[in-house]
């Protein structure tokens, strides 16, 4: 993940925090990393000038099986939780649920 800050670091974005979008499979040991995770995530934003905005998340209604039972809507709203705390504890200030639908 380094390298992609680095990356965009290099568009010369130092004289203002660009805003950053990630989804939760860039989290290491998603939905419980570390705390030194959590760290390094903070000290690369900062060396980078990555402001963390946006995080992309989903409710997994279909977790278990394709075929049901499908999460409840209890579960459902246990991992929308789950999500907006992580995304805080990350430093974001917006979240985009994404939710499975059924066909």
């Amino acid at each position: 993940m380094e390298d992609c800050f680095a990356e965009i670091h290099d568009l010369d974005t130092r004289s203002y925090d660009l805003g950053l979008e990630v989804l939760t499979g860039v989290v290491e040991d998603y939905p419980n990393p570390s705390d030194a995770w959590v760290k390094q995530w903070h000290d690369m934003c900062a060396r980078y000038h990555l402001k963390p905005v946006e995080f992309g998340h989903w409710i997994d209604s279909k977790l278990y099986n394709e075929a049901g039972p499908w999460l409840s809507t209890k579960e459902s709203y246990a991992q929308l939780v789950q999500d907006i705390k992580l995304g805080s504890r990350l430093g974001f200030t917006h979240g985009r649920t994404k939710h499975s639908t059924s066909c």
